[in-house]
């Protein structure tokens, strides 16, 4: 399970970019509903994909160009198992990656 640190709240111009992504709090993956759980800009993007779970992403290979990084959660009543889902962009809202991450046991 991922457990959001601090959620950062900065703008800048990869927020711009992609306007509200991510900030309509839902999102579909694979017929599954999901809720925005958490949304890291910049610097802390960065540390956020580098960070190993449970704390973060354990994602190297998009850090050095994420600048904005949604985290998605399955909604519970959903059937199956629990997941994360997460969507990097970089700073001109190019999308960098997507990353399925098993959730709580």
């Amino acid at each position: 399970m991922i457990r959001p640190g601090s959620i950062a709240t900065g703008g800048g111009r990869a927020a711009a970019a992609h306007g509200d992504q991510g900030q309509s709090g839902e999102c579909r993956e694979q017929g599954n509903a999901m809720r925005l759980q958490a949304t890291y800009r910049g610097a802390e993007a960065q540390r956020f994909a580098f960070e190993p779970p449970p704390y973060g992403a354990g994602w190297p290979e998009v850090a050095d160009e994420a600048d904005v990084i949604f985290v998605y959660e399955k909604e519970p009543h959903e059937p199956g198992a629990h997941f994360h889902f997460l969507l990097a962009y970089d700073a001109e809202g190019h999308e960098v990656g997507r990353k399925r991450v098993a959730g709580r046991a």
